[in-house]
């Protein structure tokens, strides 16, 4: 510690006035030192203070646009995902609809196969049910009547005539001009 220049006098016996101005220019220089040591911390500590808001500032510049695309990601990540979940709940559907009308067509071929198996049946049936009564016509009756045959002739068509008798012309298998026997009509039908 530097003694103050007051009391120089009173340790020192002849108390000389260059040891006291050298003392003043100490004590001076020391208190001159500590406001620059003082100063010197204050601008250090607003120069840090000023680095760190001007790192700050930039990072929130940064950040910012980084954070704003992070957001805009997550949004469309979402928003993919809904997009999915739809599209997959279409899929479940179209998959359903596919389903119900395959199983329609399904349906509606062996309705239609039925259809064609009762036609050929019937077909069948009355084919039978025709032998049966030709053949009973032959063994019992020696002559034949005016109605036992007819003629088929370009587009005319007798009402007597047969179901498949019809079927056999329009497939062109009955020829126009020849001379079919005549059956009788199976029960039912006209």
């Amino acid at each position: 510690m530097i003694p103050k220049a007051e009391n120089i006098e009173s340790w020192h016996p002849a108390g000389g006035q260059l040891e006291v101005a050298l003392l003043q220019i100490m004590q001076r220089h020391h208190h001159e030192s500590l406001c620059q040591r003082k100063q010197t911390e204050r601008a250090k500590m607003d120069a840090v203070r000023s680095a760190a808001r001007v790192a700050d500032l930039l990072v929130a510049t940064v950040d910012g646009g980084v954070q704003e695309l992070y957001i805009n990601e997550k949004r469309i990540e979402l928003e993919a995902r809904a997009l999915l979940a739809t599209i997959a709940w279409y899929r479940k559907q179209t998959d359903q609809w596919l389903a119900a009308t395959n199983a329609i067509n399904s349906v509606l071929k062996e309705i239609g196969d039925f259809e064609n198996w009762m036609k050929i049946m019937d077909f069948d049936s009355c084919l039978s049910d025709g032998l049966q009564a030709d053949a009973f016509r032959t063994m019992h009756y020696d002559r034949r009547s005016k109605y036992d045959a007819i003629v088929v002739t370009g587009d005319a068509r007798f009402t007597r005539l047969h179901v498949h008798q019809l079927e056999l012309e329009k497939t062109n298998l009955l020829l126009p001009g020849t001379l079919y026997p005549l059956q009788e009509h199976c029960p039912g039908k006209l």
